[in-house]
């Protein structure tokens, strides 16, 4: 489930109240932020030196009421008066403000560092080909430090030719704090793309998630583009010219004639196209088909938003070895088994990790599952204070105690503090550290593994355990 940087750090708040606190807005002045949940008398330096963090302020530049330094608390009113510039935004409705112990900037990179460090089990499909099996995976998977990140290597039957066909893998985030879709490249002037629910196509929501892709032309035309290529070898009959290829699209549009599949094999020059989208508001399937021409010097996938600056949604595109879109395809339900062992090879030699498969078919797809981290937030945003409300897929619970972890071992090397105030945050590092490490490696899930790297089986032959 999604969560926002401003969650995760209310949440490193509420597992450790030694921290911080939050709490709602009764009013707010230039100078002052009145809560009542504070009203409570006791001390007046109980918040003095603390940091007011209002991630919820909407001053006319974002993120200049953000952070102040409290220097005064009054506590029989619950008044926070700071002496910084003065707040732009003083409307208090459903606001609510953090009070903390640190600099905000150490709680956000705390939790940038726990993005990076939290794992995740991922699987990436590259299209077999013929001839030589060298598949350059440090490529295409950037994330991979050593082999060991790789987890598995499966064979599937899949003809698909491109990756993220369902459009729910969101893995990289634009300066403007949004997350985008994995392989697909958008282009066309001032045109935006990100998840959305406002429209879910019911033929993917059951088991694929909630989400839609919304696209949005500004003005110019708008193409997401993937490229698979020829998946040649350099030999020519090695290579997808010639073959039968078929492709469909699920889109929503409010407008007839505003969203089309297209396929081009020869670098965008000339395209196959499928129908518009009829503009009936509803999902429809557009479909293509076409013979890869024996001079196809490329093969891309284009979706095409024309025309019209209103929003539509995308759930599926699949592009296939297949004469003719069938359930099949649409089902994508194709039978897949574990690569054994002893039929491949990681090469770090060849300057990016690289798997030699002596024992991989010709046709099909390699399954590649990897530990992969969580994206980061923009590291701009980050520093400007403005991604709280930017998005991770991150679970809150296990980032939060992971970043716990980390702002107590930045406070343990801080020379700024004292010796002894040092040996406690090592101690606190420590032990929310091994609580981050337990949720982490429940988080991951990795099958055990006998001595060869096999499987263990879940439970031992009973002619195993006889005497």
């Amino acid at each position: 489930m999604a969560t926002t940087l401003k969650a995760i750090r209310r949440q490193m708040l509420l597992i450790d109240s030694a921290l911080g606190r939050a709490e709602s807005v009764a009013s707010l002045t230039a100078t002052t932020v009145v809560v009542n949940a504070l009203a409570t008398g006791g001390s007046d330096q109980r918040f003095v030196n603390h940091w007011i963090v209002r991630a919820d302020a909407a001053p006319a530049t974002p993120g200049a009421d953000r952070s102040r330094i409290c220097t005064t608390f009054a506590p029989a009113t619950g008044t926070l008066t700071h002496e910084g510039i003065n707040y732009n935004d003083t409307t208090a409705t459903s606001e609510i403000v953090e009070i903390v112990r640190f600099e905000p900037y150490k709680f956000d990179n705390a939790i940038q560092q726990t993005l990076f460090k939290l794992l995740r089990r991922d699987t990436l499909n590259i299209p077999l080909r013929a001839g030589p099996k060298r598949y350059y995976v440090g490529l295409d998977l950037s994330w991979l430090r050593d082999p060991n990140d790789i987890l598995d290597l499966r064979y599937s039957a899949s003809p698909i030719l491109i990756r993220n066909d369902e459009f729910n893998k969101f893995n990289t985030v634009t300066t403007g704090g949004v997350l985008q879709p994995d392989d697909w490249t958008l282009a066309g002037a001032a045109g935006t793309m990100a998840r959305s629910t406002t429209q879910v196509d019911p033929a993917v929501a059951m088991y694929s998630g909630a989400y839609s892709l919304a696209i949005t032309r500004s003005g110019t035309n708008l193409t997401l583009t993937q490229t698979s290529g020829l998946l040649q070898t350099g030999v020519s009959s090695d290579s997808l010219r010639g073959v039968a290829i078929c492709a469909f699209l699920r889109c929503w549009s409010a407008v007839a004639s505003q969203v089309r599949l297209r396929v081009t094999d020869d670098g965008g020059s000339t395209y196959t196209s499928s129908s518009y989208h009829t503009g009936g508001s509803t999902w429809e399937e557009l479909s293509l088909t076409l013979t890869v021409s024996s001079t196809a010097t490329n093969l891309a996938t284009v979706i095409e938003v024309n025309g019209d600056n209103t929003v539509c949604y995308l759930s599926r595109c699949r592009p296939a070895r297949l004469s003719a879109v069938d359930d099949g395809l649409r089902r994508a339900s194709y039978s897949e088994k574990n690569i054994p062992r002893e039929a491949y090879r990681y090469d770090q030699g060849a300057g990016t990790l690289s798997i030699l498969g002596r024992g991989l078919p010709s046709s099909g797809t390699l399954l590649i599952e990897s530990k992969r981290p969580y994206p980061q937030f923009d590291s701009t945003r980050l520093t400007a204070g403005t991604a709280d409300a930017d998005v991770s897929d991150a679970p809150v619970d296990i980032v939060a105690t992971g970043a716990i972890a980390e702002l107590y071992r930045g406070q343990s090397m801080d020379r700024e503090n004292g010796e002894d105030a040092r040996k406690e945050y090592a101690a606190l590092h420590v032990y929310w550290a091994e609580k981050f490490k337990i949720a982490a490696d429940k988080h991951l899930y990795v099958a055990s593994r006998g001595p060869q790297g096999l499987p263990l089986p879940a439970a031992l032959p009973q002619r195993l355990l006889r005497p």
